[in-house]
């Protein structure tokens, strides 16, 4: 749930109605006690259809949502992978909205300091349909 209204929840934000920015809202910031925010079933369960909507959208990566989705895979047990896509991330992205000012040394820190889990079974990526 993006927003709780009295009578309804929308699957949106007030940032925009892009389909993984309630989740990167959720995740925001990533600090020490994030660990306890975000336990192992909650992430286990978010993250793919999180990585999914944040993969299937430039946007995500350039507006710095791909932060969270990358520090939510080293909790699911993918720390190294997280790493390896984290160095690959231009310098800008930590100064937009998604990127909430996190430095790569912050978002290095945190992926590598998440405890030891049973790594998810992580699909690889539906093919795209043919023109």
């Amino acid at each position: 749930v993006g927003i709780l209204w009295s009578v309804v929840a929308e699957f949106q934000t007030w940032f925009g109605s892009a389909p993984y920015l309630p989740y990167g809202i959720q995740l925001l910031p990533l600090t020490a006690i994030s660990q306890q925010r975000d336990n192992e079933t909650w992430a286990k369960q978010m993250y793919i259809p999180f990585a999914d909507k944040c993969n299937a959208d430039p946007g995500c990566k350039s507006g710095g949502w791909s932060i969270l989705e990358l520090a939510v895979l080293a909790e699911v047990g993918h720390p190294q992978q997280a790493i390896d896509k984290a160095l690959g991330l231009p310098a800008k992205v930590f100064t937009t909205p998604g990127g909430n000012g996190h430095s790569l040394t912050n978002t290095l820190w945190y992926i590598s300091t998440r405890p030891k889990v049973e790594a998810l079974v992580i699909p690889p990526p539906l093919p795209l349909p043919l023109p």
